[in-house]
C-alpha cells in the first residue's frame, strides 16, 4: 500500500469514526442508534469514492461531471439503505449532517454544491426506500387479514380478496393449509369472486391449496373462479380436469359442505317452526 492509500485509509476511518459519534449523539430513537454499524458499512464505499476522485485531481469542479456519478450513485444507495432499516424521517436528517460534518472535519472540499447535490439523492433513495417499506407492510398486513371462515366443524373457508403479489398468496395459502390440519378438516372451499389481477404466477399460488388439501386427505373446492383465472391457470399449468371450481360461492360453499358430509335444505325444521309462528320469510 502507498503513502496516498494509507493516508487515505486513515483519513476514511476518521471520517467513518466522526460520522458514528455524531450520528449516535444525534439520533433521537434507540431503534435508530442501534443501525449504526450497517450505516457505517454502507457509507464507507460513499467515503471512499469521493476521497479517491478529489486526491487523483480527477473531479472537475463542475457537480454534474461524469466523474461524480459514482459518488451520486453510492449516495442514492446510502439514503436507500437508511430507509430500509426503518430510520426515522429526524434520524435521517441527523445521518446526513452527521456525513457533512465528517467530510468537514477532515478538511474534504466540496466542488460547489456538491453537498446541495449529496443531499438531494440521500433523500431521493431515502423516500424511495421508505415509500417501499410501506407499501410492503401494507401489502403483508392485507394478505394477513384475508378471512377464513368455519362453515362447520370439519369444514373452512378462504375468502381472497383484493390485489397480491403471488408470493403473498403463496403465504396465505399455507396459513390457511396449517389452519386445516389443526382443525382435522375433511373439506374446504377457497372463493376468489374478488381476488384480483389473475396471472400464471398468482394463478399457481392459489390453485396450490388444492395439493395441500389432497395431503391432509380434504377436498377443496374452488369458486368465483371467472374466466381470466381460469386462463391464468391453464397458463401455469393447473390441472383443471382435477380440480373441483364453481362461477358462484353458493355453488361452491354447497359442495364443500356436501363433501362435509353435510347438505343445505332450504325446507329445515327451524324454517316450519318459524312459519308456524307467523314468519312468511323473504318476499
Amino acid at each position: 500500500m502507498s503513502s496516498i492509500e494509507e493516508n487515505l485509509a486513515s483519513i476514511e476511518e476518521r471520517i467513518l469514526a466522526h460520522f458514528r459519534e455524531r450520528y449516535l449523539r444525534g439520533a433521537g430513537f434507540v431503534e435508530d442508534r442501534a443501525t449504526i454499524d450497517e450505516l457505517v458499512a454502507e457509507l464507507r464505499p460513499v467515503v471512499d469514492t469521493i476521497l479517491v476522485a478529489l486526491s487523483e485531481g480527477r473531479a472537475p469542479r463542475e457537480v454534474g461531471a461524469l466523474e461524480h456519478r459514482e459518488a451520486w450513485a453510492m449516495m442514492t444507495l446510502f439514503g436507500r439503505r437508511v430507509g430500509g432499516l426503518g430510520v426515522t424521517p429526524s434520524s435521517a436528517f441527523v445521518a446526513l449532517e452527521a456525513f457533512l460534518a465528517a467530510l468537514a472535519s477532515e478538511r474534504v472540499q466540496l466542488v460547489s454544491t456538491m453537498d446541495r447535490a449529496l443531499s438531494s439523492l440521500f433523500f431521493e433513495g431515502f423516500i424511495a426506500a421508505r415509500e417501499e417499506r410501506l407499501q410492503q407492510s401494507e401489502r403483508k398486513m392485507s394478505a394477513e387479514s384475508q378471512p377464513v371462515l368455519t362453515l362447520s366443524k370439519a369444514c373452512m373457508a378462504l375468502i381472497l380478496s383484493g390485489h397480491h403479489e403471488s408470493d403473498a398468496l403463496a403465504t396465505v395459502v399455507d396459513r390457511f393449509a396449517r389452519m386445516l390440519l389443526r382443525a382435522n378438516a375433511s373439506s374446504c372451499l377457497v372463493d376468489i369472486t374478488h381476488l384480483a389481477n389473475p396471472s400464471s404466477s398468482s394463478a399457481a399460488e392459489v390453485f396450490s391449496a388444492d395439493a395441500s388439501a389432497r395431503m391432509l386427505g380434504a377436498a377443496c373446492i374452488f369458486s368465483g373462479v371467472s374466466p381470466a383465472w381460469r386462463e391464468a391457470g391453464v397458463k401455469a399449468r393447473v390441472p383443471f380436469d382435477l380440480i373441483c371450481t364453481t362461477s358462484t360461492f353458493e355453488e361452491g360453499a354447497r359442495l364443500a359442505l356436501e363433501a362435509a358430509g353435510h347438505s343445505i335444505r332450504e325446507d329445515s325444521g327451524v324454517a316450519r317452526w318459524l312459519r308456524r309462528r307467523g314468519w312468511r320469510g323473504r318476499r
